[in-house]
Parts: C-alpha cells; structure tokens; sequence
C-alpha cells in the first residue's frame, strides 16, 4: 500500500453518499482500516465542490504531494434523479477543483508527472436513465482532454479511464426494470452490469 511507498496519506473526503444511502453507507470501514493500516493516515473532512477548502488542503501540503487519487461516483439511480444537480456537481466540479490545484503542485514540481481522471464508460456513450451522470463523466473527460493539451509542454500526461458497471455494492439495480421495461432494446447498453 502507499504506506509501504513511505508516502503520507491524505484522505480528503465528506461523505455525501451517507446522506445518500444513510446506514448503508460503508465507508467508514474502508476509513477504520486506512487508520489501522497506515502509519501517517490522515483524514480531512471538506466537499470536493468546495474549491476553498481543496486550495486550502493544498496550499497545507504543497510541494510534498506526491500522488492525487480522486473518486466520485453516482451514489443511486433513485438519489441522482431526485438530485441531479448534486450528483452532476459532485463529478463535475469535483473534479475540476482537484485539477485545478493539482495541475500547479505538479508543475511547480517540475518533473512532469501523469494525471488520471477516472470517468466512466457514461463518459464515453450516453447511458439511458442516467443524463445527468452521464453528462457529468462526459464533463471531466472533455476537462481531461483539455488539460493535456494545456499542460503537454511541461512533460505531465493526462490520461482517463472510462470502467463500466462492476459489481462492487454500489452498483444501481433499480436501474434493471427501468430497462428491462420500459426500454427492453436498451439492454445491450448495460450488458456486462446485468445480474
């Protein structure tokens, strides 16, 4: 793990998926294990969309950063639908405040670097039932694209990758009627995500 890098780790997380999910929500034990697991764990309570508290963070470690792991995903089909702006924000801006901070550190660092921004396969192919995550994931692949070409020249690459539904408990089952139903010729669309 990065503790074993000698690296200090800084989780920077407040986690909307429990307003999302309430008790179900399990992050907490992902947190409890980083803490046992890795000597210098530190864990930092900001909103990613709260471009103050990410400059700040930054501004905190500066020139020590290392390596910048971002992550946001849609946290239900139902939760996303009765907030979609939230959940286009939490992708969007999210990601474009971190890469507005990162993108400095890295040059100021001076010895180029990559960038990986994790979208989806919705940031490849309009998913049905999900515009408003999928018009988030094509966001940040559109703010990839442009931040390597802006910051080609200073020897840092960007790079996306774009995985699709993967049965990791955040998966959206609620989804799987709605295609079957009332667009059973979009299931081809889901295929790998199917049960």
């Amino acid at each position: 793990g990065l503790g074993g890098w000698g690296l200090a780790v800084v989780c920077a997380a407040k986690v909307l998926r429990l307003v999302c999910w309430g008790a179900a929500e399990r992050t907490g034990t992902a947190r409890a294990a980083l803490q046992r697991g890795v000597d210098r764990y530190t864990h930092v309570d900001l909103y990613i969309r709260d471009a103050d508290a990410v400059n700040s963070l930054f501004s905190r470690y500066g020139a020590s950063i290392a390596l910048v792991v971002h992550t946001a995903a849609q946290p239900s089909h139902d939760w996303a639908a009765r907030e979609p702006l939230t959940d286009f924000s939490v992708n969007a801006t999210g990601t474009f405040n971190t890469l507005k901070v990162t993108v400095p550190v890295l040059i100021s660092q001076g010895r180029g670097g990559a960038i990986v921004v994790v979208s989806s396969v919705a940031g490849l192919r309009g998913l049905p039932f999900l515009s408003d995550y999928s018009a988030s994931k094509h966001a940040i692949t559109g703010l990839a694209k442009s931040v390597a070409n802006e910051i080609a020249q200073h020897r840092i690459r960007v790079n996306t990758i774009h995985p699709a539904s993967v049965p990791t408990g955040m998966t959206t089952p609620e989804l799987f009627p709605l295609v079957a139903g009332a667009a059973h010729t979009l299931g081809p669309i889901f295929m790998n995500a199917l049960p």
